[in-house]
């Protein structure tokens, strides 16, 4: 029992080393970069994580999943440094600084991703992904690339960078019943004139033709007739391709 005892303070003891000996490598090869202080802290967590990964093993180690919390962690400390002096980063060192964090944070997110999806470990593959797509979404929107920056908002927030149906059905749900209640009162605004017969229609009318325009189906019964109308129905139209092609994306995601 004693020797049991003392073997296994001596396997800890020896892990604690190791862990030393990297964490003081993996800070001499970081010191060399001129980075921010959580950045640098941020940087020797991915370098750990990244040897503990190495290990052969169905699942992902409580090791593994600290060490990426407090990679996380130093990483956000950073990242709201930089936020809360965003003015400050206009031009000049400090807006190169900011720009090589964003790159930075893309590729070890990235990189961890392709880690956690070859050893087949899931929710890490995930968390990764999203933490690299947000952070290529700020990246755009502080390189004033707000069009692209707008991407990335939208694939966020319609199906969680494609991963998502649930958000994907919920996105889809509240915009038919919007565009339902935009028809409902554009027929109240011109009563029997804004739609072909539709008269004294209740809402579910609405919601039934608003779901016709999302899913292009155009049974015809029911017409738009004035410009309101028809635009809106356009706008739904074109909308609802969009979430047909994330549904095709996210089936194949899945798949």
């Amino acid at each position: 029992m004693i020797t049991q005892i003392g073997l296994k303070s001596v396997r800890a003891s020896e892990e604690d080393l190791n862990d030393i000996i990297l964490t003081d490598t993996f800070r001499n090869k970081v010191e060399k970069q001129n980075w921010a202080e959580y950045t640098k802290e941020g940087v020797e967590y991915y370098y750990l994580l990244r040897d503990e990964l190495k290990i052969d093993t169905l699942y992902e180690s409580h090791k593994a999943k600290d060490l990426y919390q407090k990679m996380e962690e130093s990483f956000e400390r950073q990242l709201q440094l930089y936020l809360s002096n965003i003015r400050g980063y206009n031009e000049g060192e400090k807006y190169l600084e900011l720009a090589d964090f964003y790159l930075l944070m893309e590729k070890c997110y990235g990189s961890l991703e392709v880690i956690y999806d070859k050893k087949d470990f899931i929710d890490g593959a995930k968390r990764s992904y999203e933490k690299k797509m947000n952070y290529r979404k700020f990246s755009y929107f502080f390189h004033r690339k707000y069009l692209r920056w707008f991407e990335y908002f939208f694939l966020e927030k319609t199906t969680k960078y494609g991963d998502s149906f649930l958000r994907w059905g919920v996105t889809s749900l509240a915009f038919t019943l919007l565009c339902a209640i935009g028809f409902f009162v554009f027929d109240q605004i011109q009563p029997d004139m804004a739609f072909h017969t539709i008269q004294n229609g209740h809402l579910y009318d609405y919601f039934y033709f608003s779901m016709q325009n999302l899913t292009s189906l155009g049974a015809g019964d029911f017409l738009a007739k004035t410009f309101l109308a028809k635009m809106l129905v356009t706008f739904q139209v074109f909308f609802g391709y969009i979430m047909l092609g994330m549904f095709i994306t996210l089936l194949q995601k899945k798949i």
